[in-house]
């Protein structure tokens, strides 16, 4: 595909099975081909700050995944190429992050952007009154369509009427809508990561136990064996094994949660918790 076709710059990265570390057949065959291709490993490039990638139970530690460039980029792009060791990442795969200087003549991106949206179900009685007084208000000022409303013709297709009714629908729907937005409170943006429930409960006292250890075992050189190396393990283990387990009881804390919300907040409607889609979450 390469050669079929004119590009400048080529940015490869993944997850190639590949330590260079160890002579195997496919560390031949991955050298073979970037080397047919005029294409070249950051792994070689003097910037190169990756101890390990991949581990398995942090006990066995390999560096299998690679970023690969073309010529021009290696030599005079490339800033750095790290890796996140971080213990709150649930693989078994570290990420790596390669950081580049280039001139480019365009370059955009459109971030995901959050829109707040009315949330019923957190509505108080003071907010419900808020809302149909201003309702009440504002449908007040509207005009009837009164010739339309009169009219007794089922099959009426008098163009007028039709204009006017769906006018009067459309202003009534705004209306509704504008008195929610100044009235009922609106959902919030969620962390990054998502929300488990459950974390404050039962994952976060193992996960500052193994954040705590993690450091340590960094602090200390990452050795892999001895006392530090094995807290470090058993804690890591402990805090994403609490992670698969809440997650696994997922539902059975929602539903805990949604049970004690109704009966301790009797202002609570019920059929506005059940169609909330937190209660949905799957």
């Amino acid at each position: 595909m390469l050669e079929n076709n004119d590009v400048s710059h080529v940015i490869i990265g993944g997850d190639f099975n590949v330590d260079f570390d160890r002579d195997w057949a496919n560390t031949s065959a991955l050298r073979d081909f970037c080397t047919e291709l005029n294409l070249y490993l950051v792994t070689d490039h003097i910037s190169n700050a990756i101890d390990y990638t991949y581990h398995f139970a942090m006990q066995r530690f390999h560096c299998v995944d690679h970023f690969i460039v073309s010529e021009q980029l290696l030599f005079e792009s490339v800033c750095s190429v790290t890796v996140d060791h971080s213990p709150d990442n649930t693989s078994d795969h570290d990420p790596i992050c390669m950081q580049l200087r280039f001139t480019v003549q365009r370059l955009s991106a459109q971030p995901r952007s959050f829109v707040p949206k009315v949330a019923w179900n957190k509505a108080k009685p003071q907010n419900l009154k808020d809302y149909s007084d201003t309702l009440r208000e504002a449908l007040s000022e509207l005009c009837l369509p009164k010739d339309a409303l009169v009219c007794h013709d089922v099959g009426c297709k008098n163009v007028t009427h039709i204009t006017s009714l769906n006018v009067y629908i459309t202003a009534s729907s705004n209306v509704c809508l504008a008195a929610a937005q100044l009235a009922i409170p609106h959902t919030c943006k969620r962390s990054a990561g998502g929300h488990i429930p459950g974390w404050k409960e039962y994952i976060e006292p193992v996960r500052q136990k193994s954040t705590f250890w993690h450091n340590i075992w960094a602090e200390c050189g990452k050795r892999r064996n001895g006392y530090v190396a094995d807290v470090m393990r058993k804690t890591h283990s402990a805090y994403h094994y609490a992670i698969r387990h809440v997650r696994k009881k997922e539902r059975e804390v929602i539903n805990e949660r949604f049970a004690d919300a109704i009966l301790n907040n009797q202002s609570r409607n019920f059929w506005d918790e059940v169609n909330s889609p937190f209660a949905h979450r799957k």
